[in-house]
Formats: structure tokens, sequence, C-alpha cells
């Protein structure tokens, strides 16, 4: 029986370091005075995108790729026996490429047609790199058997990046008024996008944690919350479901589910365009030839089946590796991350 609560004590202190991914949290608590270091990078990569409108999965046109490396550092702390902090900040590099194209045709001829198409190749590429959100987040531990339940209050804050627009800018957000402007608006100057670092915008997010563990090493959980957002951003339903077992004291096997979805919808952020056929290359694209305006928000609903691994080479020390693709969505890359993290135990007091 003493064997049984030294490994369940085990797998609790395993899972209550276990933080992957900017999803996951745990019912189980660090105890008090324990502290956690993590750091943890993220590749992402997408060729295809759940569109905004129907969710319709698409490549993306001109041949467009999506790339996103993150760095994570966070930290965690066992204030008291029922009562925890985390804070986390993510250094990120995103970028876009595509084959670059002219949308509008010039009636000049010669030299002044040459000059005309110079000055008038829309190029999509774009690169950015900062901060991305700072998340600072309280738990509460409520229960620890035979349930482990927690309640959690999470801050997510932007860090000053650039907010998403429309490709074309922020205005118009109507489609009828976009495709009357199509001749001023599709121009180099005005290509903006939405190649940033998050959603720019504040969000508080009530959370409950619930899970079950064994002696045997198989552990359960489940979280679901509500991000409630400003400046006109739209209600995001949260929800996670992740289970695993210990296959030796060093070796931890998981899967799960992580989903969003959009319960009330915010305001437009702009027109984005979408291929009608993206298979065909630049030359094909004349005015809105081959293009479906869409009006964008930062609405977005998606779900994320992860699996995964950890392995404690020593007691305070556990690395994690990762593979989440999101395989449904809307307003969402469909994008393939892998994630490598280390978190590191010490004892405060």
């Amino acid at each position: 029986m003493q064997t049984q609560v030294h490994y369940l004590a085990l797998i609790y202190l395993t899972l209550s370091s276990l933080s992957i991914s900017p999803a996951s949290a745990n019912p189980w608590l660090l105890p008090q005075g324990t502290v956690v270091v993590s750091g943890r990078y993220d590749y992402a990569y997408a060729s295809k995108e759940y569109l905004a409108d129907d969710g319709t999965l698409n490549d993306y046109s001109l041949k467009g790729e999506y790339q996103a490396s993150t760095y994570t550092l966070g930290a965690r702390i066992g204030v008291s026996e029922h009562f925890e902090l985390e804070v986390t900040l993510p250094l990120k590099a995103v970028s876009y490429k595509a084959d670059p194209l002219i949308l509008l045709p010039s009636e000049e001829s010669g030299e002044a047609a040459f000059d005309y198409y110079q000055e008038n190749i829309i190029n999509f590429n774009q690169t950015t790199m900062g901060f991305g959100d700072l998340q600072v987040a309280s738990r509460y531990r409520m229960s620890v058997y035979p349930i482990a339940s927690s309640l959690e209050f999470k801050l997510i804050a932007p860090t000053g990046y650039r907010q998403p627009e429309g490709t074309f800018g922020s205005s118009p957000n109507d489609i009828d008024e976009f495709v009357s402007q199509v001749g001023q608006l599709a121009k180099p100057e005005n290509i903006s996008d939405d190649v940033t670092l998050g959603d720019g915008v504040f969000v508080f997010q009530p959370l409950i944690h619930l899970g079950f563990g064994t002696s045997s090493g198989f552990f359960t959980r489940l979280s679901v919350g509500l991000q409630l957002r400003n400046q006109g951003a739209g209600e995001l339903f949260t929800s996670e479901f992740k289970l695993g077992q210990f296959v030796n004291k060093w070796l931890l096997l998981y899967g799960g589910a992580y989903m969003e979805k959009t319960v009330i919808p915010g305001r437009p952020i702009g027109v984005s365009v979408a291929s009608v056929d993206p298979s065909l290359p630049a030359t094909e694209y004349i005015g809105l030839k081959n293009l479906k305006p869409i009006i964008v928000s930062l609405d977005r609903d998606l779900l994320i089946l992860p699996v995964g691994l950890l392995i404690r080479p020593m007691p305070t020390v556990d690395l994690t590796l990762s593979y989440s693709p999101i395989i449904w969505g809307r307003n969402v890359s469909k994008s393939h991350t892998v994630s490598i993290g280390v978190n590191i135990a010490t004892e405060l007091f």
C-alpha cells in the first residue's frame, strides 16, 4: 500500500508539472513551495486553411506556405496547498510566403505599361517577429480524491504587436463596398493580411479542470472554459480532454483533443480574398477573376488532436515531445505543430 501511495504521488507531481502547450493545465496543483520552470519550442507549418466564412478547407493560393516558430518560457509556483500561480511569455517568428501577382492590368503600352507593372506587383510575403501574448493564471484546488478538481482564472494580454486586419486593411469591411473600390484597394501599399503574433485583444478566461489518476499509471482529465475578449472580438468556448498511461516511472504516453468554438460572434476586421481555384498560377488572377471576397473577424473554430510523450530522466526534470495537428476549423490554418519542451522542478520552501 505504501508503494502505491508513493507511485500516485509521483504521478500527480509529474502531471502537475506537465505543461507542453498553451492549452494545457491541470486539476493537480503543485505542492506548496514547489516551482517548475519550463521552456518549449513549437514549429508550425501549413499549406492549407479553413476559410473564415464557411470553414471550407482550401489550399493556400499562389503556392502559399505558413510557418511559425515559438519559444515559450514559463514558471509555475505552488503558493499554498490550495493555490498556485503561472506565467508564460512566448517569443514568436511568423512568416507567410506566396507567389507575387498583378491583379489589375494596365491600359497603357510601352514604357508606361512597364513602369505600371513594376509599381503594382503585389507581394504577399510577410515575416514578423516579437513577443506574443503574456498569460497569467491562478488556480485554486477544490478536491484531490477521488476526483481531482481545480478552478482557474487566466488573463491573456497582448504585448504591443500589430493587430490582425483583412488582406487590404481594416476598411472597408463590407464585400459590396470592397468590390466597388477594388481598383483603389488592390495595390501593394494596401497589403496588410493577418500575419501577426496573436489576436491583439485582452482575454479573461475562467476554466474548471477535472482529473482522475490511478496507481497503475493511468490518468484522464477534462477542462472547460470560456474566453471573454474585448475590442469587439467574439467569445470562445474552450474544452480539452486528455488521457495517458505511464509505461514505467520515466515514460508517459498520452493523447487528447482540444477545441475552440465561437459562441458569440465578433465584429469584422476587414475583407480577405480566397481563391476559387487555388491551383491556378498568378497569371490567371486578373481583377477579381478567381477570387472570392470574404469578411473576416477574430472569430474561429478549431479542433486539435495532440499526441505526445514525457520522459523523466531525473526526478526533477521532464522532457516532452508532442505533435498537434488541426483537423477541423474555421478561420484558421490547417497547421501541423511539433513541440519540444523541458520542465525543471525545484523546492523553494
